[in-house]
């Protein structure tokens, strides 16, 4: 039964070891030039001279920094509401004034640094006391004037005799 699809011829079988050049007979013939090499069946690209660069590839984007998670605060209940007056108030309630945060106070102004304390100057010491001046003598004064005798007493007189 002959195969389906026709088989390719039997491939030649290289010799068991190589086999060595014919001799050349003498005068060797002239070299022949060597065959020219036939155009490929389609245009080759021109060959490049080195292998392309490869090409940069862009670093990953790096990942976007999150914010951290803010914590929610507490949903805070409304205040319950009041059920409105059976009459009408005389004057309308105003609701209660929003408490401001307090301004922001300017940073304290530096105190100027404390000034040196003053440096102790020696005790000043009083001169000694003058020594005491002699004593001068007294000018010359007139003797003293003897005072005048004392008058006697007057010499009682006898009682009269009537």
């Amino acid at each position: 039964m002959p195969p389906p699809f026709p088989l390719p011829p039997p491939l030649p079988l290289p010799p068991p070891f190589p086999l060595p050049p014919p001799p050349l007979p003498f005068p060797s013939p002239p070299l022949s030039p060597p065959p020219l090499a036939l155009p490929p069946p389609f245009p080759l690209p021109p060959p490049l001279p080195f292998p392309p660069p490869p090409s940069p590839v862009p670093p990953p984007p790096f990942p976007p920094l999150l914010p951290p998670p803010l914590s929610l605060p507490s949903p805070l209940l409304p205040p319950p509401l009041s059920p409105p007056p059976p009459f009408p108030l005389s004057s309308p309630v105003s609701p209660p004034p929003l408490s401001l945060p307090p301004p922001a106070l300017p940073p304290p102004a530096l105190s100027p640094p404390a000034s040196p304390l003053p440096a102790l100057s020696p005790p000043v010491l009083s001169p000694p006391p003058a020594p005491p001046l002699p004593a001068l003598p007294s000018p010359a004064l007139p003797p003293p004037v003897p005072s005048p005798p004392a008058s006697p007493p007057p010499a009682l007189s006898p009682p009269a005799l009537s």
